[in-house]
């Protein structure tokens, strides 16, 4: 699909904040409202926007974040299919994306602790240890969500920050806190009016809890994700290694990237790696102008940097529907 400029308009608004009324992201790029709703709407059904997504700060629930990184030896078509269907059925697992570069597939796991999570990882090499030649674990520090300004031209918009762990404070949700987000997190723009009907719940009780849930920081943001082969962009992962760990030069860093427009999310890694920048952008070419420069910018802290182009996503939730039961 061709996308206009007001069509990247709307998108990057909706990547700064997805459950925005249709008026104020019209007034933002300067359409009618009748206008702006029927393109949403079209990007939606021609399936350019996959989600309207709620970001969820994981550790206020009490959770982690784990993946788990795979290379596959003797694993065909059919088998591959096989076990990507596995993992988009089990609830615990909410990212499942086939890649390209030095992982053939990679998942993201939710759990409360890293005993759990070893469970979970244990099962599954167990189940699959015939075609898994070589694995990787990472233990998700926090990501940053930085919006899509690659979409628009003007400055780029820095976003207060939108973490997917956050605080390691727990909070304690009752029933109905629970029965809203779980409606929520994988359709942000869903009305407080559809949540009051169907959770029986009063309107103006929906709408002064989704203010404490924002508040509290349990809701850190509303996004979207795009199916980038829909609209000709490509979604490279990079796996960069530090050297040696300076604080300035680490903090260095993370400002570059939230200054580059192309750079959408930075995880904060525990593993064999610390940092993965997570880029979208319509050329392989520019994409490795910036590998080469950051290489460039930061040649002593940097020790090594690994690339995955992710050629189709599966599975992508920021916090699946049962998980939020089971808290």
């Amino acid at each position: 699909m061709q996308l206009d400029k007001k069509d990247k308009e709307i998108l990057f608004e909706l990547s700064k904040n997805s459950r925005q009324p249709f008026s104020v992201i019209a007034k933002s790029v300067r359409l009618s409202k009748e206008t702006c709703t029927y393109k949403i709407h079209r990007l939606e059904k021609e399936g350019v926007i996959s989600n309207f997504l709620t970001l969820i700060s994981l550790s206020k629930l009490g959770l982690s974040h784990y993946k788990i990184y795979f290379q596959f030896h003797g694993a065909s078509k059919n088998i591959t299919d096989l076990i990507i269907t596995d993992f988009n059925n089990y609830y615990k697992i909410n990212w499942v994306a086939k890649c390209t570069g030095v992982f053939d597939l990679i998942i993201s796991i939710l759990c409360r602790d890293v005993k759990e999570f070893n469970s979970e990882k244990n099962k599954i090499l167990q189940k699959y240890n015939k075609y898994i030649q070589n694995y990787s674990v990472g233990i998700m520090a926090d990501t940053y969500v930085y919006g899509k300004n690659y979409l628009v031209e003007s400055k780029i918009n820095y976003l207060e920050d939108k973490k997917m762990i956050g605080e390691e404070i727990i909070i304690k949700l009752d029933k109905s806190d629970k029965e809203i987000l779980r409606l929520l997190v994988n359709d942000s723009r869903i009305s407080s009016m559809d949540i009051s009907k169907k959770l029986n719940l009063n309107i103006k009780t929906v709408i002064s809890r989704i203010k404490l849930l924002e508040k509290k920081g349990i809701i850190s943001g509303y996004d979207i994700f795009l199916n980038f082969n829909k609209v000709n962009l490509k979604y490279y992962k990079l796996f960069i290694s530090i050297n040696k760990m300076i604080i300035e030069k680490y903090n260095e860093f993370l400002a570059y990237c939230k200054n580059n427009r192309h750079i959408v999310y930075l995880v904060e890694n525990v593993g064999s790696w610390e940092l993965e920048p997570e880029i979208e952008i319509d050329s392989e070419d520019k994409f490795y102008e910036i590998v080469d420069d950051i290489k460039n910018k930061f040649p002593n802290f940097i020790k090594r940097i690994d690339i995955v182009k992710i050629t189709k996503d599966y599975k992508h939730i920021y916090v699946p529907e049962e998980v939020i039961e089971k808290l």
